[in-house]
């Protein structure tokens, strides 16, 4: 996989930490990790996409949503943990790193399938979320 562009795509999509009082960081909760291990195994599956690995037209395409789930899921394990964009960037890498080795281990298509549906349940309720407000309408 392409880590950097997918570090990349996580610190675009975060502003800048305003200069003020500090709170003390807290560690990442399960949902934290569950997050950005999806965020990971999104990645792989976009970099696959990019790649063209036919394997990879099996899943919906990943590209454009995964990028933009990654910066909402990274400022928002910023935001609650008060972890810097450098560890969060580092738990995607290692997060990586993991699945790479588990796709390595197991030959259980059917198990990384539903993993892969599950991550992008996630996602797609996340980027639900994240939608602004529709206009009303001039009632007339």
């Amino acid at each position: 996989m392409n880590v950097p562009i997918l570090l990349l795509a996580l610190a675009a999509a975060a502003p800048p930490v305003p200069l003020g009082p500090m709170t003390p960081a807290t560690p990442m909760t399960e949902v934290h990790r569950q997050d950005l291990g999806c965020v990971a195994l999104l990645g792989l599956v976009a970099d696959l996409q990019r790649r063209g690995a036919p394997y990879a037209a099996d899943y919906p395409d990943v590209r454009e949503t995964g990028k933009r789930w990654a910066g909402i899921v990274g400022q928002r394990v910023m935001d609650e943990s008060g972890q810097p964009r450098e560890l969060v960037a580092m738990a995607i890498q290692q997060s990586v790193t993991d699945w790479q080795a588990e796709m390595a281990r197991t030959a259980d298509a059917r198990w990384l399938a539903s993993r892969i549906e599950q991550c992008q349940q996630r996602m797609a309720a996340d980027l639900a979320a994240d939608q602004p407000l529709p206009k009303p309408e001039n009632a007339q």
